[in-house]
């Protein structure tokens, strides 16, 4: 459905939405985790206006009561977006956000001109993409994103093979390598192990040799070995974030190491958030149930240990040595996979610290209170970055300035 949204919206505005087209609009943005998207598509219209700043006293208090407005008719369930958006066609900009004729070009207007976009950093700053590196077990690195479709290399008998969505492919399949792969040396029975690993702004999806599906985020990787014949387990290494949809099998447990936690798999699809500059480790049980198992640092003579299992909607956060557990909407948790941010009373400085990894930039605070706002909403992850600031300038009441590839986040007026 949210494919749909701003073609909807725009009808909307225009008042040729239908009843049915009107009511799937009004459940959507009805949802609290819309907030953001909603705004986005105000301010959106509004810089299509082509009418001057100084026409528009107060363009803060004018786009906040706007929102207020369309909210309050949405919660009553009635239709008046197309009266209410007449009233306001005066306002040429959403509050600090001018558009620069021919340039496709915006920049955060602040009172203090501090906050101005230029051309380059805009240009610089792009959403990440499908991307990652593969590292063999005989140290060759290969740029999944560089690399022509088809068989890679060839190791332990598990062909390699990249395909023409993106996505890598172990197979126990034998068949002659194409020209430019490798075969790696089978020493023995010693397991081989492979790594896949994303930078900053990228992403990767991969099936293991089991036919298990994991896709990873950002500034993360998993190392694993290239076949799991005869072994006893399907043990792999996770740091950073990654989706699991695990492929069962009882006779051969499939378990996720990451730093003093292992998540073992019962039939599951889980995902796994262990980024080192986050509070917790937090997992996240979408299908089916998985033991979380915590290993406690050493506290005056004694290893504090725990484990839990997970269902469906459940999450468990381990935080120094503590395991705690709770329900939560999957879908927030998850919603990176799908291409978009979502939130739920997210502290900013989670929220910022997501769009660091996807745009690969640095973020700042210019006071530590920043950090604690308050954010709830989705928006998508291929917006501009200026778009996705845009939006959360107005839903959390602060400002930004960029300077090359580092935000500052600043008290908003």
């Amino acid at each position: 459905m949210e494919e749909l949204i701003p073609h909807l919206f725009t009808k909307y505005l225009e008042g040729n939405c239908s009843d049915e087209e009107l009511k799937t609009l009004m459940v959507y943005f009805k949802m609290p985790e819309n907030e953001l998207l909603l705004k986005q598509r105000i301010i959106g219209e509004l810089k299509t206006k082509d009418i001057s700043e100084s026409e528009v006293p107060d363009l803060d208090n004018r786009l906040n009561s706007i929102y207020k407005n369309v909210q309050l008719y949405i919660d009553k369930d009635k239709v008046p977006l197309t009266r209410l958006w007449t009233g306001w066609k005066k306002i040429a900009v959403a509050a600090s956000v001018v558009l620069i004729s021919g340039a496709g070009l915006f920049y955060y207007k602040q009172k203090n001109n501090a906050g101005q976009l230029t051309l380059a950093s805009l240009h610089a700053i792009n959403p990440g993409k499908n991307a990652a590196t593969l590292t063999l077990a005989n140290g060759r690195k290969i740029l999944l994103s560089d690399n022509v479709n088809g068989l890679l290399a060839k190791q332990t008998g598990v062909n390699i093979t990249k395909t023409g969505s993106g996505q890598v492919i172990y197979l126990g399949v034998a068949q002659p390598l194409s020209p430019g792969a490798t075969a790696i040396p089978q020493p023995g029975n010693i397991v081989q192990y492979n790594t896949i690993s994303t930078a900053n702004g990228q992403q990767f999806n991969v099936i293991l040799p089991d036919g298990s599906n994991v896709t990873l985020n950002a500034a993360s990787s998993i190392k694993f070995p290239a076949s799991f014949a005869g072994l006893k387990e399907r043990r792999v290494e996770l740091s950073g974030e990654a989706y699991f949809a695990v492929k069962h099998n009882s006779q051969q447990p499939f378990k996720v190491d990451t730093k003093n936690q292992q998540v073992e798999d019962i039939g599951t699809e889980f995902d796994i958030n262990s980024y080192v500059d986050e509070p917790g480790i937090k997992t996240t049980l979408v299908e089916g149930s998985a033991k979380v198992s915590a290993f406690g640092t050493e506290t005056a003579g004694q290893i504090q240990n725990g484990s839990v299992i997970l269902t469906r909607s459940q999450q468990s956060v381990l935080t120094g040595n503590a395991l705690k557990v709770k329900m939560v909407n999957a879908g927030i948790d998850i919603a990176w996979k799908s291409g978009r941010f979502a939130y739920q009373n997210t502290p900013l400085q989670e929220v910022m610290r997501q769009v660091a990894r996807w745009y690969d930039v640095e973020v700042a605070y210019d006071s530590e209170d920043l950090k604690l706002k308050r954010l709830s909403g989705s928006v998508s992850r291929y917006d501009k970055v200026a778009d996705i600031l845009n939006a959360i300038e107005y839903t959390a009441k602060v400002r930004f300035k960029i300077d090359s590839r580092k935000i500052t986040v600043m008290p908003g007026e």
